[in-house]
């Protein structure tokens, strides 16, 4: 089993645009629980992804930030794919795939 101690800066960078739409301490929160998401396997709640997670605050604030946040996440999300876009230098008529998964 891993520990997700410290973000990698590589990561940080991407995370940087994000964190101010948070409040408190949230943003942090937040990074830790895509990596904890994104490496885990098997169940996802919090209780099992907080062992993926160095503990530097308590499970239940974790648990607290689903509760409480009051970000649209959706809108964050659209912003950092126009951002993410707009980084990419496109010369001519360059095409951009997407693979849209509409699948439940």
């Amino acid at each position: 089993m891993f520990k997700i101690g410290k973000i990698p800066q590589v990561l940080e960078s991407f995370f940087r645009s994000l964190v101010p739409h948070f409040l408190w301490d949230q943003g942090a929160y937040f990074q830790s629980l895509v990596l904890a998401i994104a490496f885990a396997w098997g169940r996802r709640n919090v209780a099992n992804l907080y062992r993926f997670i160095d503990a530097q605050h308590h499970r239940t604030r974790f648990n607290n930030f689903f509760h409480f946040f009051r970000v649209d996440l959706s809108e964050l999300l659209r912003l950092k794919a126009v951002q993410l876009l707009e980084m990419a230098e496109f010369l001519g008529e360059k095409t951009v795939y997407l693979i849209i998964d509409d699948t439940k």
